[in-house]
């Protein structure tokens, strides 16, 4: 981490409640350039680095508050995983019902109230047609049962902004759900089987990972994993490719 960076943003270690490393996906860019995100949080501020190789240097993107009246749980991250849908950059706003975007070119924060009890919801971040926002999200209950998939409508014929529920597609139960991420028409889920005794403990967990397609919402079984949490490796520059980052072994 910077520290210099978080020394002039008067950022104290001890302060950090969370972070986030990301690589911004390449769009149009040259093969071999290529942007970090760094997303500094703690409990009231979040601040954002961005590492551009053509530069090779950090630099201070943007930073953001948010009111502190509501009860925080301590060393907890306020933000979601940051997830990436028409050049913004997006995370979960948790406990306040809102969603966190950061424009990407004009590095400008601003918030979108998510539809009503999304609160405690995962969900995932999509690119949906004619620019517009979609967001899956998983129904929170004991037994998950089903994924909700919503539109946002951005000021259409003068209307203010707002979700649009758009279809209901059913999981099967007995499981627990959560999202890690979308890349390519695709977004995937974590499914985490009850043991017997529905003991939350990861020791009695199954973890499998799922595929959903956006368009068709067709589900498929991706493959099983360990009790860690994942990430995708997807649309980066070809340069940043496992097989030509050194060290790399196929497994």
């Amino acid at each position: 981490m910077p520290e210099d960076l978080l020394a002039f943003l008067q950022i104290k270690g001890r302060d950090i409640n969370d972070f986030d490393d990301l690589l911004v996906p390449s769009g149009d860019w040259e093969e071999t350039s290529f942007r970090v995100l760094r997303m500094v949080q703690s409990r009231t501020t979040s601040v954002v680095l961005v590492f551009s190789s053509t530069s090779s240097c950090w630099s201070v993107g943007a930073s953001t508050s948010w009111d502190v009246s509501f009860h925080i749980p301590p060393r907890q991250p306020v933000l979601g995983r940051p997830q990436f849908a028409h050049g913004c950059c997006y995370c979960k706003l948790k406990y306040l019902n809102k969603l966190l975007k950061l424009d990407m070119n004009t590095m400008e924060f601003s918030t979108i109230d998510l539809p009503p009890d999304n609160e405690s919801h995962s969900m995932a971040i999509v690119e949906a047609a004619e620019g517009n926002l979609g967001m899956f999200s998983v129904i929170s209950d004991i037994e998950v049962t089903s994924v909700q998939y919503y539109i946002f409508v951005q000021n259409l014929s003068g209307r203010a902004n707002e979700w649009h529920i758009k279809k209901t597609i059913p999981l099967p139960d007995r499981c627990f759900y959560e999202f890690i991420g979308s890349a390519q028409g695709y977004v995937f889920l974590v499914r985490m089987r009850t043991g017997p005794f529905c003991n939350l403990s990861q020791s009695h967990f199954e973890y499998v990972c799922f595929s959903l397609e956006s368009k068709t919402a067709n589900i498929q079984r991706v493959s099983g994993m360990g009790p860690s949490f994942s990430y995708l490796y997807f649309g980066f520059p070809s340069s940043l490719s496992p097989r030509r980052i050194q060290g790399y072994e196929a497994g």
